[in-house]
């Protein structure tokens, strides 16, 4: 007995998105394209969405009312977030960006072809679900290179050999800077996804997200305050479970702020990585930050490790006694590259783009591959080199955290 065939109607409005389409879904078994746009009832229908988009979201409407197709998906070069809303309000199966992803549309048809149970799996697209790692980083203080090492980690796991799928969240309440740091402008905020959670699935989380070209995912912060609409953490836990089964890793730029939607975030988290840098502010910070997470009693003390960035030689306050201090090892340590750090942060780009063969460009391949290889967290920490002669500072470290 033959397998059923699946027949597609193209109806899009520029003859290289009808090649591009064409040639997809011709290498997949199970599907036939329908060769007159006129003809009749098809299984599947793809649209392409132009301007002004009403009359394609009407013509949309139509069709899926006659039930004339099982199916509808669209396609758009537009990126505004009104384009998706609508298309998630209209029952639409799926959204294709253009340029087109053509590994997403094969896994997406695929995924529509066999869904015949609206159930959590039959909503992923098309492939196995995975079961993400969420790596939370928090600043001891605000300037400390939070979301540069929050950016440049994205990068480096996305950049490995067996090529992890990575997502980077940028939850900074408002005006986070990850969209910035990689030069990209993105439609969709996670504020936007946190409103419509109920209608949350992989073709609207995949279509909110934003394709940097080193292969990270990004969801940025709102750009404004928004007063209409307050995420509280069920929302959260809700969006970043699902972000799980899409995502190998799961990046979090959580800034410097313990609010509830970070309480939340932390308690998700595998892993939180503490950032500061060698100053006395920043570990005094850093000991309190600890000590409430330790209150808390999350995140649990085995999954909480700390980096130290802008590590210089003949620093005032020593690896050993910041150690001693914090009673915890240093789990890394990222060089002080001012020069780098401000061209990659300037010019919109992740270090390696700057000067792969950098220090730091090379320790954050470092920090990426210690995740990759199989190794626990903390199991191979980086020690700073120690200083050669102990100044007025330490004694009021040391004065301090026994007090």
């Amino acid at each position: 007995m033959s397998k059923a065939i699946s027949v597609v109607k193209i109806l899009v409005k520029t003859d290289a998105v009808r090649k591009e389409l064409t040639e997809i879904i011709s290498s997949l078994d199970g599907f036939a394209i329908q060769q007159d746009d006129s003809a009749g009832d098809s299984d599947l229908l793809i649209l392409e969405i132009g301007e002004p988009p009403e009359r394609d979201f009407l013509y949309a409407s139509v069709i899926k009312k006659a039930g004339r197709t099982k199916g509808i998906f669209f396609t758009s070069a537009l990126t505004a977030p009104e384009i998706l809303l609508e298309a998630l309000k209209l029952g639409i199966k799926g959204f294709f960006p253009q340029p087109l992803d053509r590994q997403y549309v094969k896994e997406t048809l695929l995924n529509f072809r066999g869904d015949q149970k609206d159930n959590f799996e039959n909503r992923i697209s098309g492939s196995e679900l995975k079961s993400g790692q969420i790596i939370t980083l928090f600043g001891s203080k605000g300037g400390v290179g939070t979301t540069t090492t929050a950016v440049n980690l994205a990068v480096g796991l996305a950049s490995r050999k067996d090529a992890p799928k990575v997502a980077l969240l940028d939850m900074n309440p408002f005006l986070g800077e990850v969209s910035m740091f990689l030069g990209i402008e993105s439609a969709f905020d996670w504020i936007e996804v946190a409103k419509n959670i109920d209608r949350l699935d992989a073709t609207f989380l995949m279509s909110a997200l934003t394709l940097h070209e080193s292969g990270v995912y990004v969801l940025p912060s709102p750009v404004s305050i928004s007063e209409g609409f307050q995420a509280n953490p069920q929302v959260l836990e809700t969006m970043l479970s699902f972000m799980q089964t899409l995502f190998d890793y799961i990046i979090v730029d959580s800034g410097q702020f313990l609010d509830d939607n970070a309480k939340a975030i932390l308690k998700l988290s595998h892993l939180t990585l503490l950032v500061f840098i060698p100053s006395l502010p920043c570990i005094i910070n850093l000991k309190r930050i600890m000590d409430t997470f330790y209150k808390l009693g999350y995140p649990s003390e085995n999954t909480v490790e700390i980096i130290a960035n802008r590590s210089i030689r003949n620093a005032e306050v020593s690896p050993k006694e910041i150690e001693a201090a914090l009673k915890k090892s240093i789990f890394f340590s990222l060089p002080n590259d001012y020069r780098n750090t401000m061209s990659a942060i300037n010019l919109g780009k992740p270090l390696m783009d700057i000067d792969g063969r950098s220090e730091i460009a090379q320790k954050f391949s470092a920090l990426a591959a210690l995740f990759t290889n199989g190794e626990k967290p903390g199991e191979k920490p980086v020690v700073l080199p120690e200083t050669p002669k102990k100044r007025k500072a330490s004694l009021f470290v040391n004065n301090f955290f026994k007090s």
